[in-house]
């Protein structure tokens, strides 16, 4: 597989040399892996499926291949599709990240780790960073967060690094930032409320961030970013909160 990755036109040859690697990667940016300088592509090969990760860059270690059987690797990524969970001590679900997005973790001296999560199956995860990664399971996490005193909040990619917003105790126009309790004040303010929003809006739509992001970000600053209201996927278009839908209860009047 490597060497045909190294020759085989059909595939760039994406291992060809350093060059060609960087090249392959910077022209396939959908293969990029969220929040991480890697790339990652993926070979079938009749009852093996082979994963390649590609660094472009001459300074680092530049591919690693990972071989699988098909089946399995087929299995595993349905079941990480659930999501890696989050709980409390006596495992009371808290919150979930998809596979691969970042966690923030807050040492009981105010401190902050970020760790890229990693699902492994229902009950453990990886947590990797830079230097290296650790496994746990989900409860024995919850018990270290506890014993130390720390807590974890996640670190969606599906939010923006900080955002505009208006203060719902005034007119006031705010900075809200990922991850970060509070705000921060402009001093800018509408003539009233509804010229506070166009302002906000305006400043948002420049910056790519949706009202369903500013909706999501407010509330992660003011109630805590684990809490269902800070995800984005739980607002429509214009920032509204997208009601549950009803079950259907049969004959029931």
């Amino acid at each position: 597989m490597i060497e045909m990755l190294r020759s085989d036109q059909r595939y760039g040859p994406v291992l060809k040399n350093i060059p060609a690697m960087i090249a392959y990667c910077l022209n396939n940016q959908e293969s990029r892996i969220i929040q991480s300088p890697e790339y990652l592509f993926r070979v079938d090969a009749g009852y093996h499926a082979y994963l390649l990760r590609c660094t472009p860059s001459e300074l680092l270690d530049n591919a690693y291949i990972y071989a699988y059987r098909r089946d399995l690797l087929e299995r595993h990524m349905k079941e990480a599709e659930k999501g890696i969970r989050f709980v409390t001590t006596d495992g009371k679900e808290k919150f979930r990240v998809s596979d691969g997005e970042q966690i923030r973790i807050i040492t009981g001296g105010d401190g902050t780790r970020d760790r890229t999560a990693r699902y492994i199956d229902a009950g453990h995860m990886e947590l990797s960073h830079e230097w290296g990664s650790t496994v746990y399971s989900i409860r024995e996490f919850a018990e270290r967060l506890e014993q130390t005193g720390g807590m974890v909040i996640p670190m969606r990619s599906t939010l923006p690094d900080k955002c505009y917003a208006v203060l719902p105790s005034s007119d006031e126009i705010i900075i809200v930032k990922k991850g970060e309790s509070g705000y921060y004040r402009t001093d800018q303010y509408g003539h009233n409320r509804a010229e506070a929003l166009t302002i906000v809006d305006e400043c948002n739509e420049r910056g790519g961030v949706t009202k369903a992001q500013t909706a999501a970000m407010l509330a992660g600053s003011l109630f805590g970013w684990e809490v269902p209201a800070a995800d984005p996927k739980n607002y429509d278009e214009q920032g509204q909160p997208i009601k549950p839908k009803r079950h259907d209860r049969g004959d029931a009047r």
